[in-house]
């Protein structure tokens, strides 16, 4: 459907919205016992897809664009559905082995955080270049009790290391350029600025519900270990 659509666009492009940065507090206020996981070495996948789905439904919403608005608990329940159904299609494929889903997770098993890390193709939309396929971080996710704790740095590391496994030198991630917060995050984690899309699309809660806004979104890479990349080819990093 349209809506589910957009769920998928705006979870790749919203990627850790509210991330915690890194720094001092992040290692002293680490929670003791949490544990980061692939959803892929799980024997109840699908029944965690589904607890990941309404966790990230909740955490990407909270104060999205800035928004003191609440979602009627109808439209709640409909985002959580369409969630869920994006995550199982994105990670719960057992046909595609470039994704995953990693999970942190407190010593009593509440999901404090999430990213996903999925091979994807890469490149400008006005660009003509045919792009590249590469592994790709989306729908990162802090938990609002739980963030500036240094679990999203924890969890961008795990997709790091899993991309790096894969066989990938780079890592790219798409951010709404208005997240301050996060591309100061990304960039002291190494990435990189490489492009822009001025015509982005993003949606928002109202109080008519979800409404889709004009937004400018940004394009970072870092590399993971040594060797030339696609883009560098074309842009300036």
């Amino acid at each position: 459907t349209v809506f589910v659509s957009w769920i998928i666009t705006l979870s790749s492009v919203d990627a850790a919205f509210s991330s915690p940065h890194l720094g001092l507090g992040a290692l002293l206020f680490k929670p003791k016992g949490m544990t980061v996981r692939s959803v892929r070495d799980s024997d109840k996948t699908d029944s965690e897809l589904y607890d990941a789905g309404k966790f990230f439904a909740d955490a990407f919403w909270t104060g999205k664009g800035g928004s003191n608005v609440e979602l009627s608990s109808a439209k709640k329940k409909t985002l959580e559905r369409n969630q869920m159904a994006d995550f199982r299609r994105r990670y719960g494929n057992s046909l595609n082995a470039k994704s995953d889903l990693f999970i942190a997770q407190s010593s009593n098993g509440e999901i404090m955080g999430c990213a996903g890390l999925e091979v994807d193709l890469i490149k400008p939309r006005t660009s003509r270049e045919n792009g590249i396929k590469a592994p790709l971080m989306s729908n990162v996710a802090v938990g609002k009790k739980f963030r500036r704790k240094g679990i999203a740095e924890d969890l961008v590391k795990c997709a790091e290391k899993t991309a790096v496994e894969w066989g990938y030198t780079d890592l790219y991630l798409l951010v709404e350029r208005k997240n301050v917060a996060a591309v100061k995050l990304y960039m002291k984690a190494g990435y990189k600025k490489i492009w822009e899309d001025n015509d982005a699309r993003t949606l928002i809660p109202t109080k008519t519900g979800l409404q889709l806004v004009p937004t400018v979104t940004t394009c970072m890479r870092k590399r993971l270990v040594g060797g030339g990349g696609f883009f560098s080819n074309f842009f300036t990093t």
